[in-house]
């Protein structure tokens, strides 16, 4: 991370000094006190990242975050505030917004910052897949056009070149050097593969990113079907097509939930900070008129942020770890947390009815079992009649090993030609389709070892089911 660089604009000397002493022990920081002054340097250099408070006394921070979008492309833009006016509010709801990082900001600048950066690269891989997917029939072209392990070497030299993330790349014929360049120690991975059937051509790489590795391979699948020409064999290229399309959409899958994760751990921070504070003072006031009701909504509030930041922890944890630890909730627990953050929102938009739970246990990531079944329950609630006539119905049931949280709501159901669909990451960017909430909650359960599935409930809308591993020592179970 250290050549990335950071431009931090501010007009509070306090505040510039602490963003310098936190961050640049990792990245370039260079400061702006003011927006004419991040202006000009924005013009002058180029930045990886820029970060800048709302409120000062010559440009906001609106304004400096557009200036670095109009002069450079692909920057990462964070608004750092600790209020947020409607002129803000309005600019963070467009398409392609600025991430918002809330003041103080504790260790949230360096979680949004490594996620935005990372969600940033992905998309650089992103683009580079798809360039490589519409070029397959050059790609194919150039391979057929070689005549001996030679220039089949520099054509599989320069087409790797174009690899975002790939270091260095060079093809090795019997041993000694034929084409680009061998890679050195300062690549985090390296990889040597044979290109021919008898092994005599290799083709040495090595890069800063796994999914250059991987299209790298898949660059190598190509040529292996074309090294045919001296073998005499041949190889349809449908095939081909199909493996980078699947290539492709699993790049999109990873990119896609990256983004989703990223922004809920992002939304999630910036929440908490608020709630907070807003807790602390409403049992200040709770305490001082002793109002018992007032106390009683305090508490609930607490429980509530109490999820939240359980939630925050997990799934940081998960998103720097790969990893989530599981144990064993009852499952009338993560009903009863699902309904506290989600409740009230059903309860605004159709008849909330839920059945009592009963005594099994689920194996399971607590937080994130939780934020399923709120997805689960919001997803009910949005499709619910406007009229407030349906109900949605909440219940726990025994699933052979598993135990099934079912939600059914009288909406009009999802439509046909989402159903297959419904629970992959790419539905959500398109209008009028599910949630994105559903295609992070199928995630999320994938790691718990549980699955989600939907059916048209007879008379009714849809029924989602969540399904999570029981408790083998469970006796409910």
């Amino acid at each position: 991370m250290n050549d990335v660089s950071i431009l931090v604009v501010d007009d509070d000397d306090d505040v510039r000094a602490a963003l310098l002493d936190e961050l640049s022990p990792r990245y370039v920081v260079t400061e702006a006190a003011c927006g004419e002054e991040a202006f000009a340097l924005l013009s002058a250099h180029r930045f990886d990242v820029v970060i800048s408070d709302l409120r000062m006394p010559d440009h906001d921070g609106i304004e400096v975050l557009d200036f670095a979008q109009a002069q450079q492309d692909g920057i990462v833009r964070i608004l750092l505030t600790g209020y947020a006016d409607d002129r803000a509010h309005t600019a963070l709801l467009k398409p392609g917004a600025p991430y918002k990082v809330g003041k103080p900001w504790y260790d949230e600048i360096e979680v949004v910052l490594a996620r935005a950066l990372e969600q940033r690269q992905r998309t650089r891989m992103l683009t580079a897949s798809f360039e490589a997917a519409f070029s397959i029939g050059q790609v194919e072209a150039a391979f057929a056009a070689t005549r001996t392990l030679e220039e089949l070497a520099e054509v599989l030299v320069l087409r790797a070149g174009a690899i975002t993330g790939l270091g260095a790349c060079a093809a090795e014929l019997d041993g000694e050097l034929v084409a680009g360049e061998r890679p050195g120690a300062g690549c985090s991975w390296q990889t040597r593969l044979p290109v021919d059937a008898r092994g005599r051509l290799h083709l040495a790489a090595g890069g800063s990113d796994p999914e250059a590795r991987e299209l790298l391979g898949f660059l190598i699948q190509l040529a292996q079907r074309h090294v045919g020409v001296f073998t005499a064999t041949a190889t349809s290229g449908v095939d081909v097509t199909r493996a980078s399309r699947s290539r492709i959409e699993e790049l999109m899958r990873q990119a896609t939930l990256g983004a989703m994760t990223g922004a809920l751990l992002h939304d999630l921070a910036g929440m908490l900070q608020g709630v907070d504070g807003s807790i602390s003072q409403l049992q200040v006031l709770a305490e001082v008129r002793a109002d018992p009701e007032l106390a009683a909504v305090a508490e609930e509030l607490t429980l509530a942020s109490n999820d939240a930041l359980e939630l925050f922890l997990t799934m940081r944890k998960f998103l720097r770890e790969g990893q989530v630890a599981i144990r064993s909730v009852p499952a009338s627990d993560l009903v009863a947390r699902a309904l506290r953050q989600a409740g009230g929102l059903a309860r605004a938009r159709a008849t909330l009815r839920v059945a009592t739970a009963p005594p099994l246990s689920v194996k399971a990531a607590e937080a994130l079992a939780v934020h399923v079944l709120v997805a689960v329950i919001k997803n009910a609630a949005d499709a619910s009649p406007d009229d407030r006539s349906g109900a949605i119905d909440v219940e726990v049931q025994r699933d052979g090993d598993a135990v099934a949280f079912v939600v059914t709501d009288d909406g009009p159901g999802v439509r046909e030609d989402q159903v297959a669909q419904m629970f992959e990451p790419l539905t959500w960017q398109r209008p009028n389709d599910v949630g994105a909430g559903l295609a992070i909650a199928a995630y999320a359960l994938q790691v718990q070892g549980g699955r989600i599935t939907y059916r048209r409930a007879p008379g009714r809308g849809a029924c989602i089911i969540v399904s999570l591993p029981g408790d083998p020592d469970d006796a409910g179970a």
